[in-house]
């Protein structure tokens, strides 16, 4: 059995929770009923049987969910998947790779390119093109168009590298998944040999065996989100877009053990792609290093600062059991599932990668009381990370407080 792009699609949003999903946010999500999602649930277990791999497990009142311990064989199992070409990406997600594409591609791309590779109409790869105007906009980045050069996109190019950050957390990417070639028949055809699988895995084994040099080592969501901006930077090299920084902050970052970590980096690019990377952008990597490990405290995963956010976990879920009245069962397993959402959601905070939750509205008018007790607690967690969380993510964590409740009571 194959599956298309849309149940990959849910699968991945399924394994990657830590709490239950209902029908109705997939629903949203892929742009279909919730019919059309207990069909696709229901494909999805007939592989994930063919498989010898967990189904997924399905609760009334609650949602979709994955017993974890069967998450990681299925994992491993979705970079293998044959995907037939039956699934359209949503608006969000086309204005996203329109972005990357024009920001990682040599050749030029033009409005009939875009109909024929999305399979769209022109109105709609228009209003496509109208979200991505927007987007770009608080970047201080226009969408430009010229007979001779098709589309195109103007600015800074400190300012492309961080709206290519947040295309990418429109896509959410998952390397286990091999992201790149997962998501649409378009996708796969425009995408740039550099970021093929092979060169993803050795990108990330780059980006792994530069830890050596900074005496830390870093979460997998962290040496996920280096290696794809690495991956897509490169294509940025290769066509001569390189970044300048000033003569005096590259003076201050050469001394550091991440400039050794980056220089390690810039050898096994030129040694594995043929790529010589520049001084200014061996120092800007230099930087992404930096803000990987000392943006904040917990962006080095040891022992000890993983503690900080387990104890934080705890006095969370000790406050609200008391503003809600419950008193949790299997509370140890609660602060684990919770560990795992809080520290992505932390990542996804602290490296502008805001999660657009199409629920959050609802959540709020719905469950008021359960959001107002979650926003709460959540205190804990912003008085360590030191920023307020936004709604979209607190709406999420209302979720997973929910989720156990209806799971517990």
């Amino acid at each position: 059995m194959v599956l298309n792009a849309r149940s990959v699609g849910i699968l991945i949003r399924l394994v990657d929770s830590h709490s239950y999903v209902s029908a109705n946010e997939l629903a949203q999500r892929m742009g279909v009923s919730s019919r059309t999602i207990f069909t696709d649930v229901e494909n999805i277990n007939l592989w994930l049987e063919d498989h010898q791999l967990a189904v997924v497990q399905y609760h009334p009142s609650a949602g979709f969910y994955f017993e974890h311990a069967g998450k990681a064989l299925i994992k491993e199992r979705l970079g293998e998947l044959n995907l037939d070409r039956q699934y359209k990406s949503s608006r969000g997600e086309r204005a996203a790779w329109v972005g990357i594409l024009l920001l990682t591609r040599e050749q030029t791309i033009f409005p009939n390119d875009l109909t024929e590779k999305f399979t769209m109409s022109k109105s709609t790869i228009q209003r496509d093109l109208k979200l991505l105007v927007d987007t770009l906009l608080p970047f201080r980045l226009k969408l430009v168009f010229s007979r001779q050069k098709g589309y195109s996109i103007s600015g800074d190019e400190q300012n492309k590298r961080k709206v290519l950050t947040h295309f990418l957390s429109k896509l959410h990417p998952h390397r286990e998944t091999h992201w790149i070639i997962q998501n649409t028949h378009s996708t796969r055809e425009w995408r740039n040999d550099l970021v093929a699988p092979p060169h993803a895995l050795k990108i990330h084994q780059i980006i792994l065996d530069s830890q050596k040099y900074l005496n830390v080592s870093y979460p997998e969501d962290v040496i996920e989100l280096l290696s794809i901006q690495l991956l897509l930077l490169l294509s940025r090299y290769k066509q001569g877009k390189v970044i300048h920084l000033d003569p005096v902050e590259k003076v201050v970052v050469k001394p550091s053990p991440e400039f050794q970590a980056s220089s390690f980096i810039g050898e096994k690019v030129k040694e594995t792609f043929g790529v010589e990377i520049p001084d200014d952008e061996l120092c800007y990597i230099t930087i992404c290093l930096m803000a990987a490990k000392n943006q904040h405290p917990l962006a080095n995963s040891s022992e000890e600062d993983m503690d900080i956010l387990k104890s934080v976990i705890h006095e969370m879920v000790d406050q609200f059991q008391v503003e809600a009245g419950v008193m949790f069962k299997t509370r140890d397993a609660l602060e684990r599932s919770l560990f795992f959402h809080l520290k992505s959601a932390y990542y996804r905070i602290v490296h502008g990668q805001m999660y657009d939750n199409p629920l959050t509205d609802m959540i709020k008018c719905n469950y008021p009381d359960l959001f107002q007790k979650t926003k709460k607690v959540i205190s804990h967690l912003e008085d360590v990370i030191g920023d307020e969380i936004p709604d979209d993510e607190l709406a999420l964590i209302t979720m997973h407080f929910g989720g156990w409740i209806e799971k517990e009571c």
